[in-house]
């Protein structure tokens, strides 16, 4: 008959004796690591050499048409497609508006529009 296993008295911390939580470093970000980007990461180099990884549940990024992964900026400014005085282009898709509807869209919200 094989030897019984310790027990978790020897294997675990004692509930009675509880180890003290040790503080992690404060954390400095050096930098994005851009290459390691995805839909919906970001990944930092910290100062002391380790990475954090930010991850959000909705797309951060696009891909442009060279294939790389750019921030998403919803903001509309001035573009110059006719009949389109206004986009957001930095995004995944583009969104035109035309002239009367920002009118309408400022005038609702008090949107204040670039450009």
């Amino acid at each position: 008959m094989p030897p019984t296993p310790p027990g978790p008295s020897t294997v675990l911390p004692s509930v009675a004796q509880p180890t003290a939580a040790v503080p992690m470093p404060p954390v400095r970000r050096v930098r994005e690591l851009t290459d390691r980007r995805t839909a919906s990461t970001k990944v930092f180099l910290l100062a002391d050499g380790r990475m954090q990884a930010e991850a959000s549940r909705e797309p951060v990024h696009y891909r442009d048409s060279k294939g790389r992964w750019q921030d998403i900026k919803p903001t509309v400014a001035a573009s110059g497609a006719s009949g389109y005085p206004y986009a957001a282009t930095q995004n995944a898709f583009v969104s035109k508006f035309g002239g009367p509807i920002m009118d309408a869209i400022r005038q609702a919200t008090g949107l204040e529009v670039n450009g």
